[in-house]
């Protein structure tokens, strides 16, 4: 069968090989000018760095085996704890406050028996309707008794979900909660591609059939098959994020359960802010440059992958929006910056804006479980429509990750297979 995927991301590209590896023939219809979708190494010189997806937990075996599968090597995350800094304050992660370690416990103890006590699918859990319209944020609310747990909590969640806990649904949080269930602890962003991630993406689209600088405007199927801007196919898969399917002219239309899941599916609001110094000022700190604080930035780490010495922050939620709409991000940033590392300004050489909420291809810099959206949506959001089927990490278990993305694509791949052949 000849299969038409839009998006060169992971998820198109996985699926491009399982298909083209079960007998059919695949097109990749790609917007950008490159592969890799919401994962992009930046090179520019001496400065190599991730400005999109970075981390790679250590049981996200999809992603382990293919860059085995590619000879691409693992980057092991820093061993030493991350530096905390709070109204002021520097203290190490593994010398937590004793009332924030009480807290965090006592969220991760209560999310483990909730969580232990759902089912995939998510809609199926029919036993647990309240906690769909509950928000992350109440459970931190309802856990944390101390001012400092709470921003303790929250700060690693808002950086977790890439949003403020206020709009990530409780049940949605707790279905992702559950694939941690068996972990031992360390498994959380364990490893970064050491080549950087484009390096996988662009092995894997090595072979096939991709056209670049093309985006998808309109699909018309009918018994027959499909059109894709007036190419013929027998099948197409949609790997984009909904936003980006929402802009797509479909004849004759989806249904109406298509639109409501892709309406409710939400992306987060997450920026990245990366500045490249002269030196690295950071290194014998506390931390050596990896903190979480209480500041703009909200999260800063070590994040050159070449010889030229690199800072990136994470920013989510509503402050990635106040930054962007400062009209100067990185000066607004490296201000910031001065407040940890006097010397900063001095040192620094040039920097980059990595604006995932108002890419024209991404509109956001992954999904998220919004309040009402497990009962109310989720369940369509990778079903087929005749000819036309879904994939990308927001039809995943593993939404939000690189993992899921894989996951989604291997997952049409069978579908397909077995519906048509």
């Amino acid at each position: 069968m000849k299969i038409a995927i839009v998006g060169a991301g992971f998820s198109g590209l996985e699926a491009a090989h399982r298909l083209n590896d079960l007998g059919h023939e695949t097109t990749i219809f790609e917007a950008r000018d490159r592969v890799g979708g919401r994962c992009h190494t930046v090179r520019e010189g001496d400065a190599v760095f991730e400005a999109g997806g970075e981390w790679i937990d250590a049981d996200h075996d999809r992603v382990l085996k293919r860059m085995l599968e590619f000879s691409q090597n693992l980057l092991p995350a820093p061993e030493e704890p991350r530096g905390i800094i709070y109204k002021g304050e520097w203290i190490s992660e593994d010398n937590l406050w004793e009332a924030a370690e009480s807290d965090a416990v006592d969220l991760e103890n209560n999310a483990v028996s909730l969580s232990g006590k759902l089912v995939f699918p998510g809609w199926e859990n029919e036993g647990f309707y309240d906690l769909d319209d509950e928000t992350l944020e109440g459970l931190v609310a309802q856990i944390c008794q101390s001012e400092v747990g709470k921003w303790w909590v929250s700060a690693q969640l808002r950086s977790d979900e890439g949003d403020d806990p206020e709009r990530i649904g409780l049940l949605g949080w707790l279905l992702g909660y559950r694939l941690y269930l068996d972990r031992e602890g360390a498994e959380m962003s364990a490893f970064r591609f050491e080549n950087g991630a484009s390096a996988l993406a662009e092995q894997m689209a090595v072979g096939l059939g991709i056209r670049l600088n093309t985006k998808v405007s309109e699909i018309h199927q009918d018994i027959d098959g499909v059109t894709v801007d007036g190419h013929p196919f027998d099948l197409v898969v949609i790997t984009v994020p909904p936003s980006v399917t929402r802009q797509i002219r479909f004849k004759p239309g989806l249904p109406d359960t298509a639109h409501l899941s892709q309406e409710r599916c939400e992306m987060s609001r997450a920026i990245k802010l990366t500045w490249q110094f002269k030196n690295n000022f950071w290194n014998g700190t506390l931390g050596n440059g990896n903190l979480h604080w209480d500041g703009k930035l909200q999260q800063i780490w070590d994040a050159g992958l070449g010889s030229a010495p690199i800072l990136s922050a994470y920013i989510c939620g509503q402050e990635a929006l106040d930054i962007l709409a400062s009209g100067d991000p990185l000066e607004v940033g490296l201000a910031e910056l001065e407040q940890i590392f006097p010397t900063a300004r001095g040192e620094f050489v040039k920097g980059w804006v990595s604006d995932w909420i108002h890419d024209p291809f991404a509109k956001g810099a992954f999904s998220h479980l919004a309040p009402g959206y497990v009962f109310g949506g989720m369940q369509y959001i990778a079903e087929p429509v005749g000819r036309v089927y879904f994939a990308g990490e927001h039809t995943a278990k593993w939404t939000g990750f690189i993992e899921g993305a894989l996951e989604s694509g291997e997952r049409v791949a069978q579908e397909i297979h077995e519906t048509w052949s």
